[in-house]
């Protein structure tokens, strides 16, 4: 068995008829459908999808804040580097989640991960952008962030989906 089956869905399907003229009430018709993983990608209802992929950024956030707070606190090191690193091994975690996990993508990582680390530093400047914009607009600067992570995060699982994971 290849590793890339291991990923294999199995969809148990029911069926129901109904034939009242000819005294059957119901019958019920049970198969197995084997659907691989390219193929099951469209499968998936969006809202669960969309719920993995906030799961994982937020997982990709906590590893991002752990790796902050280990280097600052009991590392020595200057809170600009280690927000550096943490940034760096979230997105990591991020990415590894999203391409196994949310979109079970067999993509490989030379042709994905570039994508993503395009739309990761894309995703950062624009954040800046929009946060700057809304607070000079007058908008609390912590509002101004969750406004601008909502926007980001809907592009962010637009791009993944389509562009970088499919």
């Amino acid at each position: 068995m290849h590793a890339q089956h291991c990923c294999t869905v199995l969809r148990i399907i029911n069926k129901f008829r109904s034939e009242t003229t000819l005294g059957v009430s119901s019958v019920r018709v049970r198969y197995i459908e084997i659907v691989h993983p390219q193929e099951s990608h469209s499968l998936r209802p969006g809202g669960a999808q969309l719920a993995r992929f906030v799961l994982a950024g937020g997982a990709g956030t906590a590893a991002q804040y752990l790796v902050l707070l280990a280097l600052v606190s009991g590392g020595g090191a200057g809170p600009g580097r280690a927000a550096f690193a943490g940034a760096a091994v979230g997105a990591c975690v991020v990415y590894l989640l999203n391409r196994r996990y949310t979109f079970a993508s067999r993509r490989s990582h030379a042709a994905a991960l570039p994508r993503f680390a395009l739309m990761a530093s894309s995703g950062a400047v624009l954040n800046g952008v929009l946060v700057g914009l809304l607070s000079a607009a007058g908008v609390h600067y912590l509002l101004a962030q969750v406004a601008a992570t909502v926007a980001i995060l809907g592009i962010n699982f637009v791009v993944s989906k389509w562009w970088i994971f499919r």
